[in-house]
């Protein structure tokens, strides 16, 4: 009998322990630590998409979608917890969608929280693994594509953060508005459930760079919204835009936001702050097809909200760059305006690479998860001193 008590009492304890351990080791929240932001750009872009498969979720290429809905668009990864996809997913579906049209801004750039209540009714699943839950987002408003957003022709990208801790290694995130176009570039996306992949075709000028610019635009040819635009270089991939035109819009061309219009809000909102610089190797002019992309990029600070972006020259020279410069690197950030649109106030980013999310109501969250699993523990410490005494 006193044996018997004895076990029981041992397997308590192991249960105890047990819980204690899995309550204690929750998968990492909030924005990337710079280790996390090293560690991630220091090992991205090894893991390739295979262009052959119909599989709509391999690797960093995920999926997201509404719960009321079979469409799917793609949800790239970029980093562990972190993820890119577009605003789309939310249209004919939900009242923010309108309310993101609806918003008035006079400044480049600005970001919305997308309301949390709404995180629950979107399903995202990167490599087969499902998200339990997304913990929060953020859709990045520009102006300059403030009438196409209007018109129905774009969607804004959306940043989000998700409960998974997802292996394998992200695309790097281009920064340099300098790219080296060699032949041809890879474009990734989701077309009526199905992965699709193709290659554009780009002109080679007289020198190997062109201006790539806020925005990229590409002549459709399987109908799709865009989704990950990317170049193999030095056998790593980088991401260079991610999609924003719109699945059911039937105009030409499709556009993308490129990661380098990207970069400010992706550091301030979730950590993600270094990129990647492409060193441009000497080659000679060839010549190829008639290009399908259009370089553009929008007046640095426009006065008015323009329909479209208004292109700009390519340049004729390759940027000069210094022998032995390590590849990637991390440039120098310089600070900008990131506001609300609650009140459309510029505030000054305090520190170009924060440590801890400004985001108060996340902070808070934050903190009372935090609280809780003390009080859990607390609670099954408890719990088990009463069952052993109980059970002598």
């Amino acid at each position: 009998m006193l044996m018997a008590l004895m076990n029981t009492n041992f397997q308590s304890i192991i249960i105890f322990l047990a819980l204690s351990i899995v309550i204690g080791n929750s998968a990492p929240s909030g924005n990337l630590t710079q280790a996390e932001d090293s560690a991630r750009a220091e090992t991205c872009g090894k893991d390739h998409l295979n262009p052959t498969v119909t599989n709509s979720s391999q690797q960093w290429y995920g999926s997201i979608k509404h719960k009321d809905s079979n469409t799917v668009f793609p949800a790239l990864m970029i980093s562990s917890r972190h993820l890119l996809a577009s605003t789309e997913v939310f249209k004919g579906y939900e009242k923010f969608y309108q309310i993101l049209i609806d918003v008035e801004c006079s400044i480049k750039m600005g970001s919305l929280p997308v309301p949390k209540e709404l995180l629950n009714r979107l399903e995202v699943e990167v490599a087969g693994t499902p998200a339990p839950f997304i913990l929060r987002a953020y859709a990045v408003l520009f102006c300059d594509v403030k009438e196409r957003i209007k018109n129905g022709f774009m969607s804004y990208p959306m940043i989000l953060e998700v409960n998974q801790e997802y292996e394998g290694s992200p695309p790097c995130l281009w920064i340099d508005p300098r790219i080296h176009l060699e032949p041809s570039l890879d474009i990734h996306d989701t077309v009526n459930g199905t992965f699709v992949h193709h290659k554009i075709v780009v002109n080679h000028t007289e020198k190997p760079t062109h201006n790539f610019g806020d925005f990229l635009t590409v002549n459709s040819i399987k109908g799709e919204t865009g989704g990950a635009f990317v170049e193999v270089m030095n056998g790593r991939t980088i991401l260079l835009g991610i999609g924003g035109s719109n699945s059911k819009t039937a105009s030409n061309p499709k556009w993308f936001y490129s990661l380098n219009l990207l970069r400010d809000a992706l550091c301030h909102l979730v950590g993600v702050c270094r990129f990647t610089t492409v060193i441009v190797p000497e080659v000679t002019t060839t010549t190829s097809p008639k290009p399908s992309t259009t370089f553009l990029k929008p007046e640095a600070k426009p006065t008015t909200i323009a329909a479209t972006p208004q292109p700009i020259a390519l340049p004729t020279s390759a940027p000069s760059t210094a022998p032995g410069d390590p590849d990637p690197l991390e440039i120098p950030r310089q600070k900008i305006l990131i506001t609300t649109p609650e009140t459309w106030k510029s505030q000054q980013i305090p520190n170009p690479r924060p440590e801890i999310d400004d985001d108060e109501e996340y902070g808070e969250y934050l903190a009372l998860k935090k609280d809780g699993r003390k009080r859990e523990i607390l609670e099954l410490s408890m719990i088990s001193l009463i069952f052993v005494i109980l059970l002598f």
